[in-house]
């Protein structure tokens, strides 16, 4: 293999042994070159049957119903052993986007008819065993049919679980735009739950790299003393950590707007739709100042800062790079990916650039970690950012 091969000629018992330029190994197509469009073509390829076979098989375009499919069927394809693989030309991570972005793979549904409003809110009733008044059946229909977007009608909906049969007609309202009821949503949990917890955790969710793991996020609420001061305001106890009983509490408010993903070999907490980010983003990190300030506690938290349960012990082991575990007599490493990428990317966001020089590119152990568990190609956009901050 490589450009020094002299091609030379083999033979078994007399018998000349034929060439090949690629050969599959474990799945993975190699070619003589050590370059990976031909993977990249095959694996696209082969998701893009498989997509194609979803929609032939199915007839409905329930997103709960075609994207896990999506994600079992489709994905698995396009991540297997990508670490090996993982494409550095630009046509090849075009082909692969081609196949994995949103808006060439999820179906876009139009806006509802009124027929079709009446028979989605019929059925999540009776999923729900619930039943409305008239009168609020007729404004939930009307602003539905106002803002004839399924995602409206989906909030709308959500929005009148906060209804009894005895709520005052005067209180059954509905702003007749998806931003609006973010908006209230929001209001009603700082209302419940405290201003400082709501900003700080949809904060940090909406500025994360790729979502924040649970850990994450409650380490660093912990870590934030006007966060700690509210619990006591609300809560009326005092506690030294984040209460993952309220995190709970928390999350079943947030409702279907939180969803769990996969990323970095980690499962992370994420917004369900972007919108919901915008609206975030516009009401609590509209400032430039505090934008740099979530980030830079991000880039604290993976350099510096210690799990929530070890606070006040200060020989307690500073998150680590990469964890060693022995498997049959052989060290694996299991690298902690949410800090190796996270440390760069919050970095870049919050202008450190003398630190992402320091503690990224000129350190031996963190470029080690790096280059073993991504590709050389990441450290080399951290090389570009750090030359090119305005980029």
């Amino acid at each position: 293999m490589g450009r020094r091969n002299q091609y030379h000629h083999y033979t078994l018992n007399g018998k000349p042994l034929g060439k090949s330029d690629r050969e599959k190994d474990l799945g993975i197509l190699v070619n003589d070159k050590l370059t990976w469009s031909s993977q990249c073509q095959a694996a696209a390829a082969k998701a893009n049957r498989i997509m194609g076979c979803i929609k032939r098989c199915l007839d409905t375009h329930d997103e709960s119903i075609i994207l896990p499919l999506y994600k079992s069927l489709v994905r698995p394809h396009m991540e297997y052993c990508v670490q090996f693989w993982a494409p550095v030309l630009r046509k090849d991570i075009m082909e692969l986007e081609r196949k994995l972005t949103l808006k060439q793979n999820i179906i876009q549904i139009p806006p509802l008819n009124l027929e079709e409003i009446n028979h989605m809110i019929d059925y999540w009733l009776n999923r729900d065993c619930r039943k409305l008044t008239g009168f609020q059946r007729k404004v939930l229909l009307e602003n539905c049919a106002q803002c004839p977007l399924p995602l409206y009608s989906m909030c709308s909906y959500m929005e009148s679980h906060e209804w009894t049969s005895y709520t005052p007609e005067r209180e059954i309202l509905l702003y007749p735009d998806i931003s609006k009821v973010f908006s209230w949503l929001l209001s009603r949990l700082e209302k419940n739950h405290g201003d400082q917890v709501i900003k700080k955790t949809a904060s940090y969710i909406s500025l994360s790299r790729n979502g924040i793991t649970q850990e994450e996020l409650l380490d660093l609420l912990s870590l934030d003393q006007a966060v700690m001061d509210e619990i006591i305001k609300y809560q009326g106890v005092a506690v030294p950590v984040f209460p993952e009983v309220l995190w709970i509490k928390l999350r079943k408010d947030f409702g279907i707007y939180l969803v769990e993903q996969r990323t970095d070999d980690s499962y992370v907490i994420n917004w369900a739709h972007d919108l919901f980010r915008t609206v975030c983003v516009n009401r609590y990190v509209k400032s430039k100042d505090y934008q740099l300030s979530i980030h830079s506690a991000f880039t604290d938290y993976y350099l510096e800062s210690r799990s929530r349960h070890c606070l006040n012990k200060s020989d307690a082991p500073i998150m680590p790079l990469s964890w060693e575990i022995k498997r049959e007599n052989q060290t694996v490493h299991v690298f902690n990916l949410r800090k190796i990428l996270g440390i760069s990317y919050h970095m870049l966001q919050s202008n450190q650039m003398q630190r992402l020089v320091t503690e990224c590119i000129f350190n031996y152990e963190y470029l080690l970690h790096k280059a073993w568990a991504t590709s050389i190609v990441e450290i080399q956009e951290d090389i570009r950012a750090a030359i090119n901050p305005e980029k």
